[in-house]
């Protein structure tokens, strides 16, 4: 296995190379759910105003941490900022996968 030369310890423990490759082991569904006429939805609660509060409790955070909302221009670099967070939640998911195994 080659292991990054990092400057630093990660603190990450090696994951073999054979679970490195292969993806996690998914249970295949008898048919294939493509050809699966969905639902009409017509679910119980609608999510788009949960995300809304999420977003206006996220800017409050953010507000409170920084003194002021995320603004344009403000000298960080907003595709590496995203590209953090998403490797973060590379991170979440593999937790879970990891966990329902």
């Amino acid at each position: 296995m080659n292991k990054p030369d990092w400057p630093f310890d990660t603190g990450i423990p090696e994951i073999p190379d054979d679970r490195r490759t292969k993806p996690p082991e998914m249970k295949t569904p008898k048919v294939n759910l493509a050809t699966i006429e969905q639902p009409i939805p017509h679910g119980e609660i609608e999510i788009a105003p949960l995300v809304q509060k999420d977003i206006e409790e996220r800017a409050k955070v953010g507000c409170k941490k920084y003194g002021e909302l995320l603004k344009s221009n403000n000298g960080r670099n907003a595709l590496w900022d995203a590209y953090q967070e998403a490797l973060d939640l590379c991170m979440y998911l593999r937790q879970k996968i990891e966990e329902e195994k």
